[in-house]
Order: C-alpha cells, then sequence, then structure tokens
C-alpha cells in the first residue's frame, strides 16, 4: 500500500474556505486546545483526549467532561484511491459514539467503508453506512461515492435514545440523514473518530473533527481534533471556525502548529471582532 497517498489523501485540507464546512455549523471554542500526531506503534494521551494508533487502526477519543453532555461529532474525509495491487482489502472511515450496555459499548457509528475488488472486472466498492447499537450494518446504497470525493460525516444527539446522521458529498452535493434510536438510555461518555484497516499495515490518522458539549447551565465547548500531516506554509494551517446559526461569519481562527515527529501540536484560536 502507498502509505504516503493514503495518508495526503487522508489529510485534512490546509484551509477551509468560508462557508466551506459541510455539514452544520461548529461553534467557537474560547481556549486553546492540544492537538497532537503521532506515528504507528504509540500511544499519546492529553487532558482533552486520546489519539490512539495500532498497527491497523488510527484515530482519536474524547471522553466527555462529566458535567457536560455530548451534542455531537462530525468531521469530514477525502476518500483515498485504492489500486488493484494495493495489499489493502477492506478499510473504515468512521465516527461514532460510545457508551451503550455496560456504558463503555459502542452505540453508534457511522461512516466510509472501502472494499478493494483486487484484480475483478468490478470496481473498488465505496459505501456510506451506519449501525447502531454494535448490530449489523445499515448500507446507504444510493449515496454516491467515489475516490477523492470529499465526505462530511455528523452525529447529533437529539436525547439519550435518539441520534441522527447525516452524509455529505461536496462533490455531488447530495446528503443523506437518518435518525435512530435505543430501547434503553445511554451513558454517552465518548466520542471517536478512526481510521480501520483489517490487515497488520500502518494506518495513518484521520483528518480532523469536532465534538461539541453542552453542560447543565447551558454553556457550550468545542474540542477541534486535528491528526494529519502538516504541509502548510511555516508549519501552521489554518482553521476557520464558523458561527453558530452561520455559514459564512468566521468567528475563530485557529492555527496548529507543529514540531518534530512524533508531533505535538498546539491549536491557538482567536475570536475574531465582532
Amino acid at each position: 500500500m502507498n502509505l504516503r497517498l493514503l495518508t495526503s489523501a487522508l489529510t485534512a485540507r490546509a484551509v477551509l474556505a468560508v462557508g466551506s464546512h459541510p455539514i452544520g455549523d461548529i461553534g467557537a471554542p474560547d481556549t486553546a486546545i492540544e492537538a497532537f500526531n503521532g506515528t504507528s506503534n504509540t500511544t499519546s494521551f492529553a487532558s482533552n483526549g486520546e489519539v490512539l494508533y495500532t498497527a491497523n487502526w488510527a484515530g482519536l477519543t474524547l471522553s466527555k467532561n462529566p458535567d457536560a453532555a455530548i451534542s455531537f461529532v462530525q468531521g469530514n474525509f477525502t476518500l483515498p484511491t485504492i489500486a488493484p495491487t494495493d495489499k489493502l482489502q477492506y478499510m473504515h472511515l468512521v465516527i461514532g459514539l460510545d457508551g451503550y450496555g455496560d456504558c463503555h459499548g459502542s452505540f453508534i457509528q457511522a461512516g466510509i467503508a472501502i472494499k478493494n475488488n483486487g484484480s475483478s472486472p468490478q470496481p473498488n466498492r465505496y459505501y456510506a453506512f451506519w449501525e447502531f447499537n454494535g448490530v449489523a450494518q445499515n448500507i446507504v446504497p444510493s449515496f454516491e461515492l467515489g475516490p477523492g470525493d470529499e465526505i462530511g460525516l455528523r452525529i447529533t444527539v437529539k436525547s439519550k435514545i435518539l441520534v441522527s446522521v447525516e452524509f455529505y458529498n461536496a462533490r455531488t452535493k447530495a446528503r443523506y440523514v437518518t435518525s435512530s434510536s435505543s430501547d434503553q438510555g445511554t451513558c454517552l461518555l465518548s466520542a471517536n473518530w478512526l481510521v480501520v484497516r483489517y490487515e497488520e499495515i500502518d494506518v495513518p490518522p484521520p483528518g480532523w473533527a469536532v465534538v461539541w458539549t453542552k453542560t447543565q447551565w447551558g454553556t457550550s465547548d468545542g474540542k477541534v481534533w486535528t491528526a494529519g500531516r502538516n504541509q502548510g506554509p511555516a508549519n501552521e494551517h489554518l482553521v476557520q471556525m464558523l458561527e453558530p446559526g452561520t455559514r459564512s461569519k468566521p468567528v475563530v481562527w485557529c492555527y496548529v502548529t507543529e514540531d518534530r515527529e512524533p508531533v505535538k501540536g498546539l491549536l491557538r484560536c482567536n475570536r475574531m471582532a465582532d
């Protein structure tokens, strides 16, 4: 597998232009947030999250604040091109929420699966799916996908038993929304953002994601994850966060500065003047 190609394909864009965010509206965190990168087979811990790397999956998981409830998790992937000769057979790019059953089981996951058909005359298969309470996948055959597509994903918590799932394709402008409910309440202890491969091959980390929480007092806070290799000048890339309720007015500019590998970057966010 050409890991350099896959890493590039899965890395977030260097600049998210005003109004280009594919799903919803991200609020504005007021404080600096630590963002981490790393290499395979290492594990890093942060006060606001955990970045995990193993031989066949990479990603991030954020445990919720005891005084806050998770409102949503969202992010985007650019789908890689898989050659028939690649060792990759099957992979997932997913977001999810955990805290079902014993409070540690998977509550819901949504993402894109990619199957390498090798030398078969059929093209490689890219398909959207979601699964609830760890049950079998619900495939969305009507949602068109292909290599190079930028896909936005979002899971929104409506209540302790109800969530909505949203897919968006920036190329086709297609949007798919569904919802599902649980037969029992959930703890919703954490949110995650993962690239999963089912072969013993290193996996690059996902690009970026956001988890939004709301406390019992009505205050909100955003956590931004960036784990992609930075390609911008001066080792910085820019993220614009949009004002709630709009798709165009940036209220926070965030810069991620990276040093050396394994990288520990600081995401510096500054609120724009009204």
